[in-house]
């Protein structure tokens, strides 16, 4: 998501009446990490901020996962169908071979 190997220097911006204001033109939209560095002293500090130019993506990881376990759920539905309906064939078999062995309770009529 965030992060890649392109990356661009923006070098150290002065400051404006006291204030460190940044202003940056982004040539592509994208989802970028901004690294500010400084000193306090001779104590280095860096911290990142993460920033998404441009309007999101139409599908999110939200979106994504909830398709997933749609599928998923459909998925398992069409599996215990079939399961059940083989299951009832097989039942429906055995229960019409069981009545045409001879000697079982089924009487037969002699025309």
């Amino acid at each position: 998501m965030f992060g890649s190997d392109n990356r661009e220097i923006l070098g150290t911006q002065p400051p404006d009446d006291n204030v460190f204001r940044q202003g940056f033109e982004f040539s592509e939209n994208g989802d970028y990490i901004i690294t500010a560095e400084f000193y306090d002293g001779e104590t280095p500090y860096t911290i990142d901020f993460p920033l998404r130019i441009g309007p999101p993506a139409s599908v999110g990881p939200i979106g994504i996962a909830v398709g997933a376990i749609v599928v998923i759920l459909l998925g398992v539905n069409l599996v215990q169908r079939k399961r059940l309906l083989r299951s009832k064939l097989r039942n429906a078999h055995d229960e019409t071979r069981s009545n045409s062995k001879p000697g079982s309770d089924r009487q037969v009529e002699d025309s």
